[in-house]
């Protein structure tokens, strides 16, 4: 039997065709027909979201137009619980091997899913875990409706225990709904940075696992009821979507950012998947093209944003130093970039915890503007900006455990003992008992402030941090003295020994002890440094002694540099005590640095 072929697609700007999928009612093997049909026409389709799988994952064989044609497994489950329907599936009804068709379908998925009746979310079959998290998800939602109807705008975790008391629920079933809940959020679906558009854009949306189904209305319900961010790509969902119906329309380049930890089977896409609800590339003088380098689409768009806007936020997701191999520039956006390993966009410099309430942020430059220039065919960035400093001391990375890792797991006791000593090596490496060159500060006070990269917003907040820091403070010399067990085994075996002696103290039962490190987000898979003169902050993982520091014109963080032959590297942004507000900075003393 010969293989299905796709019939060319009839494309005009004005009336572009697509594929609709009709699956065909039955039980055994998966038979449909793909048909043309106008966009603009009034078709009644439901579009599926769903995850493709590994590409190398073995392929099952339906049958359009009764031709064999090879999908995952992922795929294949889903049309046998939807059929008989009308479907846009992208895998079917885009031919993913012609570059050109992708280049003018998937400008279209937009107004494809907007224009779909529901989107069908498939999240894949169910487990033994399903049934309790669906039902946990119902309970919750009427819940949550309340809550916003009322206009409630915080979670409260003891408002609902007590709800949970009245339907009778007790500790031992809470948590085992909580463990469902989590096991279903935490499936590949809400990683994907397609579904992002997807979900955002359409009027309806059903999840389905398995044999069972919930409204997305009722999960955001159930959402707002909790007091868990059950995963960070479902809190990103619901904004995204949320901001959508409200009509705002986010920039393309702050999406990229606060998306790139998605993950997409075509690195590309994690531009070309948000540009529909971004609006347009054309802004950036760019366009969706898959015949392109995943090296030249991110060159690009990190040329185009520097070119088109007066600050140098996106250099900080840049790839940095990560990576020496290759030809790409180290100021190129970190296509790469894993939330699991760096700083959440959130936790960065320049775009998160700086942002005060009144809106400004850190401002090391003062108001300067950003001054940038392009040389060897675009390769080599050149910013207007003088070097500050050198790093004399790098300290261990800081993993923050307890905002990582589920509470109570090994995972969470093993990285708190690891936490500990690294609070420990940077709590030597400021020297803490003497006064902070910089401001004459404490650099005891300075050390607590660097560790959350204290910003004004924080002020009503000063004595509780202070307080919280003050008990982890005085707890480490306890710490330290039982860390002195002779490092004579492996490091989980370290670990058990040392736990214990903190369990026979009580120790690690006074919570109030890990209450600061709760707020040490920004610290987060960085390191803290010292420099020459005396000053300390945070950098990035692989920043290393002698790397040097930079103030750039335009920037709302400093940055540290690597030399590199008569140029230098990026390595990626820092926070310095005493100099994100322009106290180190004189525009005379800049010069062009040239970055490759």
């Amino acid at each position: 039997m010969s293989i299905f072929t796709y019939e060319p697609l009839h494309f005009a700007v004005s009336t572009p065709q697509i594929r609709l999928l009709d699956l065909d009612p039955g039980f055994g093997p998966i038979t449909c027909h793909l048909r043309h049909a106008p966009l603009s026409g009034n078709q009644n389709y439901e579009a599926l979201s769903y995850c493709w799988g590994p590409p190398s994952a073995p392929k099952h064989t339906i049958y359009i137009n009764a031709k064999p044609f090879p999908v995952t497994a992922n795929l294949r489950s889903a049309l046998q619980r939807l059929r008989p329907r009308t479907l846009w599936v992208d895998a079917i009804c885009i031919n993913q091997s012609d570059k050109l068709e992708k280049n003018q379908q998937v400008p279209l998925m937009r107004a494809i899913y907007e224009g779909a009746e529901r989107v069908q979310i498939w999240l894949g079959e169910e487990d033994k875990y399903t049934t309790l998290a669906y039902s946990f998800l119902e309970l919750l939602a009427p819940w949550g409706q309340e809550r916003v109807a009322a206009g409630a705008e915080t979670r409260d975790w003891r408002e609902l225990d007590g709800r949970l008391r009245t339907q009778s629920v007790t500790d031992a079933e809470k948590r085992r709904f909580w463990r469902a809940v989590y096991g279903l959020f935490a499936r590949p679906w809400f990683q994907r940075v397609w579904i992002i558009q997807e979900l955002a854009v359409c009027p309806n949306a059903t999840m389905l696992c398995g044999q069972h189904s919930i409204s997305w209305e009722k999960v955001e319900m159930a959402y707002q009821v909790s007091d868990y961010v059950l995963t960070e790509g479902l809190d990103r969902l619901i904004a995204e979507r949320n901001d959508w119906q409200k009509g705002e329309r986010g920039d393309l380049v702050h999406l990229v950012v606060k998306h790139l930890g998605a993950q997409a089977t075509n690195p590309r896409d994690k531009v070309y998947a948000l540009a529909g609800i971004a609006g347009s590339l054309s802004k950036y003088g760019l366009e969706i093209d898959y015949t392109i380098g995943v090296e030249k689409v991110f060159e690009d768009v990190t040329r185009s944003c520097l070119r088109e806007k007066s600050d140098l936020d996106i250099l900080s997701f840049a790839r940095g130093s990560k990576d020496d191999s290759g030809t790409t520039p180290s100021w190129v956006l970190d296509w790469k970039y894993d939330f699991k390993k760096e700083p959440m966009p959130v936790y960065s410099f320049a775009w998160g915890p700086a942002l005060m309430e009144d809106g400004t942020r850190f401002h090391p430059t003062k108001n300067s503007i950003s001054e940038i220039a392009f040389r060897e065919n675009g390769k080599l960035l050149g910013i207007s900006g003088s070097l500050f400093d050198t790093v004399s001391h790098v300290g261990l990375m800081m993993t923050n455990t307890l905002n990582t890792s589920p509470r109570l797991s090994w995972t969470y006791w093993s990285g708190l003992v690891e936490d500990f000593m690294c609070f420990s090596n940077w709590r030597d490496i400021c020297l803490i008992d003497e006064v902070y060159p910089p401001t004459g500060k404490t650099t005891l006070e300075v050390f607590w402030q660097t560790c959350c990269a204290l910003v004004p917003h924080l002020d009503e907040k000063m004595d509780q941090i202070l307080n919280e820091f003050n008990r982890l403070d005085n707890f480490m010399e306890t710490f330290r003295r039982l860390g002195t067990i002779k490092f004579q085994h492996s490091k989980p075996i370290y670990h058990i020994l040392l736990l214990a002696k903190l369990s026979k103290q009580g120790i690690i039962r006074d919570s109030t002890l890990i209450e600061f490190l709760g707020r040490v987000d920004a610290s987060t898979n960085r390191r803290l440094i010292r420099t020459q003169n005396g000053y300390i902050g945070l950098a990035p993982r692989f920043v290393r002694q002698n790397d040097l520091i930079a103030l750039m014109k335009g920037a709302k963080t400093p940055f540290i540099l690597r030399p590199s032959g008569r140029s230098w590297k990026l390595v990626g942004e820092c926070y310095i005590n005493g100099i994100m507000y322009g106290e180190a900075f004189n525009e005379k003393d800049c010069e062009v640095l040239w970055i490759k």
